[in-house]
C-alpha cells in the first residue's frame, strides 16, 4: 500500500513538472510572438515616416490615419497578449494548488497507513 501511494506522489510530481514546463513554454512563446509582431508594427510605423518625407505636406496628412491604426493595433494585441498572458499564469497557478493538495492528500495517507501499522 506504502508503495501504491508513494507511486501516485511520483506520478503526481511528473505530471506537474510537466505541465509547468509546457505552461511556461506557452508563456515564452507568447512573449516571442508579441515581439515579432511589435517589430512588424514598428517597421510599418518606419515605412510610412519614409513615405510621409517623400509626399508633400498635404499629403502628409493623410498618413496620420495609417499611424493611428498602427496604434490601436499595438494596444489591441497588447491587451491580448496581457489576457493570454494572465489566463497562463492562472494556470499555473492552478497547476501547482492541484499539485499540493494531491501531494497532501497522499502524504495525509501515508501518515494514516503509518500510525495503522505502529498502532
Amino acid at each position: 500500500m506504502k508503495q501504491e501511494i508513494e507511486k501516485k506522489m511520483l506520478d503526481s510530481e511528473e505530471a506537474y513538472q510537466g505541465n509547468q514546463r509546457e505552461l511556461e513554454e506557452n508563456l515564452e512563446i507568447i512573449a516571442e510572438e508579441k515581439r515579432h509582431f511589435f517589430r512588424y508594427l514598428d517597421n510599418a510605423a518606419e515605412q510610412l515616416r519614409i513615405i510621409s518625407h517623400r509626399q508633400t505636406y498635404e499629403e502628409a496628412l493623410d498618413l496620420t490615419s495609417g499611424f493611428r491604426i498602427i496604434e490601436q493595433t499595438q494596444e489591441e494585441a497588447e491587451h491580448i497578449v496581457k489576457k493570454a498572458h494572465v489566463s497562463l499564469e492562472d494556470k499555473l497557478e492552478e497547476n501547482q494548488s492541484n499539485y499540493r493538495k494531491q501531494q497532501d492528500t497522499y502524504e495525509e495517507e501515508l501518515y494514516l497507513l503509518k500510525k495503522e501499522e505502529n498502532g
